[in-house]
């Protein structure tokens, strides 16, 4: 009561009412980090007791609502992420990649895989596992809470959540393995060297792919009904199948095998499988890298040279020359915001010191590329002008044929702190705009925030950098062209440059604290603990990292159609090869499967989503024991009429127009 007694309920009210738009003044009661407020019925009376004009009354949103009826509203719009008034962290997409990347992987592997492969392999007769779907999911979810999600927390609580995304990898990856498996030991007619792919997509696909097989020859040749299909071997290594000894001058010589790592253009119908059948041949096939730094395919020519790379896209016969580079700057942030250092050194990272080689073959060719990026070890070498960190990397590019992206693999050890990594793609278009995709559509960005030089002014709580988050893809275009980047797992980006020219999406931030004070985007006190510094040094990431990313060049802007684009980049075919030499393809092939008593004669539910507008979004079983499956597709249409979806006996279709 004494407390009570101290507080001004005058200054509360003309805090809470500042703005309002009716005489009904919501304040809700709690928030982040605030223990319960067991005497808040005493609280109000003596509130009450001390106002005049004004009466506080405990409710619910429910009541609130009916309070409010008939009242003329102003109609608010947008994304609800300015900091005008509170802090936004809208830097806080990069904090942990590690786990956003995990994420990103778990969440692609649910929805794009297992869900439609459990329900496949449910029509065939295999019985669809809801608990242990809902596990996985649990264990998914649980890392969704509050500040788990955006990676801003002590390390002992990172190290739980990277517990729960390992386990949901590992069982998420049994399963799909257990399935792909079941159902082509279950098929009838299978023979030794049988090559069974899968399509989890509602729609058939035609890629090129790669996959691995083991056989005793030193070379394949890969067949499907009688006509023989172009493959390519990338890389094969002679493996043991006998058991391991000491002395390995003991193992048996007839018990060694070939594991090749084979690229393979499929073609497999919607929520389908198809088969092929492997060839064994004698002749030994050279899969060596030679020098070069050049590679192409029917859509694009890619060079590295001088450290520079160089895109010429032969549809418009545009050439891009030093269009893509990495980019290395200070962060004297913390998990939840980046903020740059207070003596930062931003440096552009090349390919100059790279050794580069290359690969090609009928169906698809790669660049590859290692080196040394040469970057500030930590804040104090960074405001000393030094560079005394290195950081290894590979870098792979890949063009397959008639394919009309290009696909980046890079790897590297991660041997610096205190900073940010992002990639640059530099294009020909001056953007006022980024566009980018959302759960359920996509949205328009302004490239700079009007309020970017006079927030501190206006005091906003932090600065309003127009750096935003992304889930599959980011796009800028013009009415002559368009540049879209496709990523697995980097989940921030900004658009640069004097002109606006250039694309930049985070790879990671290294920070060491949880919250730090007096930011230089983000004045103030420290988020996530204002009284003390919490030292998280596993989030300065100084281990392996791993980025995957693909670029597309197209003549205009097509959001549905950049969906699709990511759906067969980002979504592998499962396959599973019939054989007994590699007990150790996967985490169960070790152990005995018993195949299904009636045999599987035909593939199972065979789709074709159309028109190719509609957007794949998820396909589930249903819950509520009415129609047999459910789906749910995304629609992105200008215009869109109901008779365009029939509705079926056994589908039932959730349309988003």
């Amino acid at each position: 009561m004494d407390l009570i007694e101290k507080e001004n309920p005058e200054e509360l009210i003309t805090r809470v009412s500042e703005g309002a738009e009716t005489g009904q003044v919501l304040l809700p009661v709690g928030g982040d980090q605030r223990f319960v407020d067991f005497n808040l019925k005493e609280r109000i009376a003596a509130y009450n007791a001390k106002l005049s004009g004004v009466e506080l009354l405990e409710s619910t949103y429910e009541d609130y609502l009916k309070a409010i009826q008939g009242e003329v509203l102003p109609r608010v719009s947008g994304e609800f992420i300015s900091s005008s008034v509170s802090k936004i962290h809208r830097s806080i997409y990069s904090s942990r990649y590690d786990q956003k990347y995990m994420n990103d992987k778990l969440e692609r592997r649910l929805i794009y895989q297992l869900e439609p492969l459990m329900l496949m392999a449910d029509s065939l007769g295999i019985p669809y596992k809801r608990e242990l779907l809902e596990e996985i999911w649990k264990l998914v979810l649980r890392n969704h809470a509050h500040d788990s999600a955006g990676g801003c927390n002590s390390d002992a609580t990172n190290q739980i959540i990277n517990e729960r995304f390992k386990e949901a990898d590992e069982l998420s990856y049994s399963a799909v393995d257990y399935l792909t498996r079941k159902i082509a030991e279950s098929r009838k007619n299978t023979k030794p060297n049988d090559l069974v792919f899968y399509n989890t997509l509602p729609y058939s696909v035609r890629k090129t792919v790669r996959f691995e097989v083991s056989v005793t020859s030193p070379s394949i040749r890969l067949w499907q009904e009688g006509r023989e299909q172009a493959c390519q071997i990338l890389n094969s290594e002679k493996r043991y199948r006998g058991e391991i000894k000491r002395d390995e001058s003991l193992y048996d010589p007839e018990k060694y095998y070939y594991l090749h790592t084979v690229s393979a253009e499929v073609e497999i119908p919607g929520l389908s499988f198809t088969t092929y059948e492997i060839e064994e041949v004698a002749e030994e096939v050279e899969t060596g890298q030679t020098a070069g730094n050049s590679i192409e395919n029917e859509r694009y020519r890619f060079t590295l040279q001088s450290g520079q790379a160089t895109l010429v896209d032969k549809a418009s016969g545009n050439e891009y020359v030093d269009f893509l580079w990495l980019e290395d700057g200070g962060d004297e942030g913390d998990t939840y915001d980046y903020s740059p250092a207070y003596h930062d050194d931003i440096c552009r990272l090349d390919f100059a010191d790279a050794e580069v080689s290359i690969q090609t073959g009928e169906l698809e060719s790669r660049l590859l590329v290692s080196g040394n990026f040469a970057v500030a070890r930590d804040l104090a070498d960074r405001k000393a002008g030094k560079r005394s960190a290195h950081i290894p990397y590979q870098m792979e590019v890949r063009l397959a044929r008639e394919t009309e992206r290009i696909e980046f693999n890079l790897k590297m050890d991660n041997q610096a702190q205190d900073h940010r990594m992002r990639l640059i793609v530099q294009t020909d278009i001056q953007a006022k705009h980024s566009y980018t995709d959302t759960p359920f559509g996509t949205i328009s960005r302004p490239v700079i925030d009007p309020h970017l030089h006079d927030w501190k002014e206006l005091n906003w709580r932090e600065e309003p950098t127009a750096i935003f988050p992304m889930l599959h893809y980011l796009n800028v275009h013009n009415n002559k062209s368009s540049w879209t980047i496709l990523v697995k797992g980097m989940k921030e980006y900004q658009i640069v440059g004097e002109t606006f020219n250039q694309m930049a999406v985070t790879l990671f931030r290294s920070v060491g604290y949880l919250g730090r004070p007096d930011l230089i985007r983000r004045p103030g006190d420290a988020s996530g603990n204002q009284y003390r510094y919490v030292e998280t040094p596993d989030s300065q990431l100084e281990k392996e990292l791993h980025f995957k990313f693909a670029l597309v060049l197209d003549p205009a802007y097509d959001p549905a159609k950049f969906m699709r684009d990511y759906q067969h980049y980002a979504v592998s075919q499962p396959y599973y090869q019939i054989q007994n030499l590699n007990a150790f393809t996967t985490a169960l092939k070790y152990f005995v499967s018993n195949p299904l008593p009636e045999k599987i004669t035909e593939p199972p539910l065979n789709w074709q989503l159309k028109p190719e507008k509609l957007v794949f979004s998820s396909f589930s079983r249903a819950n509520d024991g009415g129609s047999r499956f459910a789906s749910i597709i995304q629609v992105r249409l200008k215009k869109c009429q109901k008779k365009k979806f029939n509705y079926q006996e056994k589908w039932m279709w959730h349309s988003l127009v």
